[in-house]
């Protein structure tokens, strides 16, 4: 729920403040981080980091060419429904603590 309400933000701009309090605690952090995000942090593009990931076998291109996470990913990522200048389908989200996977990987 959490990710759904950061992604409402970041697509919306509305203040999900409110709504984030009525949340249950969590020590774990959320799946809040696109492939651009988890790339800045590793020195990668998008591209690449979707592809490390991809290797890591953590997702994979579905029959419409999108990426969809594999059973292993779920553990790791959350995909999310998304509606954007008349496009939809799914936004996958990921744990920040993927990032010291792939820095093994690499």
């Amino acid at each position: 729920m959490a990710a759904t309400l950061t992604c409402i933000q970041e697509n919306t701009g509305l203040a999900i403040e409110t709504m984030r309090r009525a949340l249950p605690t969590n020590d774990e952090p959320i799946a809040a981080m696109n492939p651009t995000k988890l790339g800045q942090h590793l020195g990668m593009a998008a591209r690449s980091v979707n592809a490390r990931l991809a290797a890591m076998g953590l997702q994979l291109r579905n029959e419409r060419d999108e990426w969809e996470l594999t059973e292993a990913g779920q553990a790791w990522g959350e995909a999310l429904p998304y509606s954007r200048n008349g496009h939809s389908g799914y936004q996958i989200l990921w744990n920040p603590a993927v990032i010291d996977q792939m820095k093994e990987v690499a």
